[in-house]
């Protein structure tokens, strides 16, 4: 199959079982993001709902890094429902089973048996040109392994992984633990959370070891696509990008004798806008004053947090984790 690596994925249309519905996909839907297209013999089987089980549990994480699971077997999309609403373990996956009865997907990715009419355990990970750029296949009898799989998606590292709090299969926290494993094994990695209200004990716990490439967004500022954007990039670049709200919320629940206790009302401020990641020209705009002005704040934070003379990026970081770091 090292025929297939590095080869656009051919021209297809199916229709697929997802979120309860029926839906048409092409291979235009594997554009725009990395996607893994997961071939398994048939429904109704005893290996086929483990592994799938497996990585419906890991979907959150795949999403996470920006990536879109396609389970493909040649049975209908009408089967995959049946299976769906027939076992507990097809019940928990969430993204889109591909019914493939024409033989054609199964056929362009070279896993088809064609006098059973079965797919192979095929597995390939496709770029966002819809490029294949892994490409394994297992006989029948032979089970994959989810977390191998990820591990092969987090190789091509992305950027930034945009996650949200609240992601399947509970929709609970998966986002978050996400988020956390992200930043613990791919430190390189930036992470930007977007969140549906302010939930400050998440934000804190982030943001306990660095907020370095580290966004905290609620989704309502989504829909301001350019500030969106521009967090987005700030965030990839290192930086940092709080919501408004959200440090407002961190700030009123600071104590009086904590250790932003002397900074003026103004530096307090500036502190708050620098947390949220705006440059020293931003700050200026947003309080209408000199970028002299922003710089001499700046400089009175870093001495009454006394916060050495060092890397003026570095003490930013620091003076923000202390304005965070408050006891709520």
């Amino acid at each position: 199959m090292s025929s297939l690596i590095n080869t656009q994925v051919k021209p297809f249309k199916a229709t697929a079982f997802h979120d309860g519905e029926f839906v048409q996909v092409t291979e235009a839907d594997l554009k725009g993001k990395w996607s893994v297209v997961f071939f398994y013999p048939a429904d109704f089987t005893f290996v086929c709902p483990t592994e799938l089980g497996d990585v419906a549990d890991l979907y959150a994480q795949f999403q996470s890094l920006g990536v879109e699971i396609y389970s493909v077997s040649t049975d209908t999309h009408f089967t995959h429902k049946a299976w769906h609403d027939a076992s507990d373990t097809i019940r928990r996956i969430e993204y889109p089973m591909v019914g493939d009865p024409t033989h054609a997907i199964s056929g362009n990715f070279g896993v088809l048996i064609e006098d059973e009419g079965l797919a192979l355990r095929g597995t390939f990970v496709v770029n966002p040109e819809g490029v294949i750029k892994v490409a394994e296949i297992h006989d029948l009898g032979i089970g994959r392994d989810a977390k191998e799989l990820l591990r092969k998606v987090r190789a091509h590292k992305p950027d930034i992984a945009v996650v949200d709090v609240r992601m399947p299969p509970t929709h609970t926290d998966e986002g978050l633990r996400a988020a956390h494993e992200i930043r613990a094994e791919l430190p390189e990695v930036s992470v930007l959370v977007l969140s549906q209200y302010v939930e400050v004990a998440y934000a804190r716990e982030l943001l306990a070891e660095s907020a370095e490439g580290l966004g905290y967004l609620l989704k309502d500022r989504v829909t301001d696509v350019e500030a969106f954007a521009e967090a987005v990039r700030r965030v990839a670049e290192g930086g940092s990008a709080l919501d408004p709200e959200v440090v407002s919320q961190m700030l009123g629940r600071a104590r009086r004798e904590d250790p932003l206790a002397e900074l003026t009302p103004r530096e307090r401020q500036v502190l708050g806008l620098m947390a949220e990641g705006r440059s020293n020209a931003a700050i200026a705009a947003e309080l209408v004053v000199t970028d002299r002005a922003v710089e001499k704040h700046v400089t009175n934070i870093f001495a009454k947090l006394d916060l050495a003379a060092g890397r003026e990026d570095h003490r930013r970081v620091l003076a923000v984790l202390r304005f965070l770091d408050q006891p709520g």
